[in-house]
């Protein structure tokens, strides 16, 4: 070997090693990108069925609070519409740790007086001190898409919630929630 051929070999191994980590680099990207990090069991609204009289333990369920009203899920943009007089999408229960900092973010549009609640629960079933906590105040939605974020702090004696999201007297697009 001449110290010529050493010095391209290393250089050849140099670049190899600089291409793999590259792609590395971006599938690790794309993974993250497609994959945000929620504490939501359905951040796509792959599953939602109305209320019947077991709590799913995955997706979300709406309620007919005031008729007509009506609820499409569309997985595929991660996107549902909400419809009617009034509704509640209500998440699965999800096991949070009590007394501690979240943030719930989601992009909506429409034409409805649209809120999003926060409902909590003790160990038994029973409903927390704080029980329904408004994160976001019943407003009528502005033109345009816009994201909500809320910072929230769950009750010191809950060990499970629900995010509830409810739409009247018109239409609600809601597009990719999640909660950290």
């Amino acid at each position: 070997r001449t110290p010529t051929s050493s010095l391209g070999s290393r250089t050849q191994c140099g670049l190899l090693a600089g291409r793999l980590a590259l792609g590395l680099l971006i599938w690790l990207h794309g993974q993250t990108g497609d994959t945000a990090e929620t504490l939501l069991t359905d951040p796509t609204f792959r599953s939602v069925h109305e209320l019947q009289l077991d709590l799913p333990d995955r997706g979300w369920y709406w309620q007919r609070i005031q008729t007509p009203c009506q609820v499409t899920a569309t997985p595929d943009s991660s996107t549902v519409k909400l419809r009617g007089g009034k509704v509640f999408l209500d998440s699965a229960p999800l096991s949070l740790a009590p007394a501690t900092q979240h943030q719930f973010q989601t992009g909506v549009s429409g034409n409805a007086t649209f809120s999003i609640e926060l409902l909590s629960w003790k160990r038994g079933g029973l409903p927390a001190a704080h029980h329904r906590m408004v994160l976001h105040k019943a407003a009528p939605l502005l033109p345009g898409t816009h994201t909500i974020r809320v910072g929230f702090r769950t009750p010191a004696d809950m060990s499970r919630a629900q995010i509830r999201l409810v739409a009247a007297q018109g239409t609600a697009l809601v597009h990719a929630p999640s909660l950290s």
